[in-house]
């Protein structure tokens, strides 16, 4: 119980450190903060499906990924030198409202047994598979979120990546919008 709850303290900072990557801004607002880590979902969602095309997505290629982004990270000093404790703070709130929010749900609902968990294993076991709809139609559409929770599979998460991943980026667009709102 408690790696789970490290492993959901910590998703909104490795998404936060992806999105400062390519996102660059000086702002330390909330909203700053929440827009890199909606940046850091879709990027790393995107690089999973460029990837897949050459490689499969399982633990070790997710966890060389993960470590190539935090180098990236930690080489470029101008990222984390306007890092503040408050924007740490914010960050591990994101994640204790993760944990709760992962606490509340019922996490293997009939439709991931059926769809959503048999694609994420063909994602982090073969390559893309042209043709993978003929065997089955169910495998016909898939979604940028089941990319997010396949490369989210690595040593640092665990197999929890694949659900802690999924209400990172729903409580980071609940967020948007609350500060949007308000």
């Amino acid at each position: 119980m408690a790696y789970h709850i490290l492993t959901t303290l910590f998703a909104p900072l490795y998404f936060y450190i992806i999105g400062n990557v390519i996102y660059k801004s000086d702002k330390n607002k909330f909203t700053h903060i929440i827009e890199k880590c909606i940046d850091g979902c879709i990027i790393i969602s995107l690089v999973a499906v460029m990837l897949n095309f050459v490689i499969s997505l399982n633990q070790s290629n997710t966890s060389i990924i993960f470590i190539l982004f935090l180098a990236i990270f930690l080489i470029k000093k101008e990222n984390y030198v306007n890092f503040k404790l408050r924007n740490l703070s914010f960050l591990l709130f994101l994640g204790l409202i993760i944990s709760l929010f992962l606490l509340g749900s019922k996490v293997y609902t009939p439709d991931a047994q059926l769809y959503h968990l048999p694609f994420i294993r063909i994602i982090n076991e073969e390559k893309i598979i042209i043709g993978l709809s003929n065997l089955h139609s169910r495998f016909g559409h898939i979604s940028i979120l089941q990319y997010l929770s396949a490369v989210s599979n690595n040593h640092f998460f665990g197999v929890q990546g694949i659900n802690i991943s999924i209400a990172t980026f729903s409580v980071l667009i609940i967020a948007f919008f609350f500060y949007r709102i308000f």
